[in-house]
């Protein structure tokens, strides 16, 4: 029973990329790979101490990790400083999400990985 969880697990999130996904570009240092990923994300308002509305969002990745690779091969491993550009130019700064990691298997097969980020706009 195992083995059929996993191959429709693995089904379901080739169809989620395919149904939902866009194609962005991960940096780390120099290095930058091109990739599949389905958005999602969660979005307020703060006051700074200058009185300056500020919109917040957080916003998750979630890649397939056997595509979530450099082109060395050698698999993509998050961390703080890394960012996301999607494709209207808009950038997505790697950060700890509520959990303090940065990012977190979605499945218990480690086939899928959400890569958590933020993204600031000044009103």
């Amino acid at each position: 029973m195992n083995g059929l969880f996993k191959t429709n697990l693995q089904l379901h999130a080739k169809t989620l990329l395919r149904a939902n996904g866009e194609s962005v570009s991960y940096f780390s240092g120099s290095n930058v790979v091109r990739v599949q990923s389905v958005r999602g994300q969660s979005e307020w308002e703060e006051m700074t101490a200058s009185e300056t509305v500020v919109t917040m969002k957080t916003v998750d990745f979630l890649f397939d990790v056997s595509s979530f690779q450099w082109t060395d091969g050698e698999p993509v491993k998050p961390m703080k400083g890394d960012f996301i550009v999607d494709d209207s130019g808009a950038r997505f700064e790697v950060l700890k999400g509520s959990d303090a990691t940065v990012a977190n298997w979605s499945d218990p097969y480690k086939k899928m990985i959400r890569v958590h980020t933020t993204q600031r706009f000044e009103n």
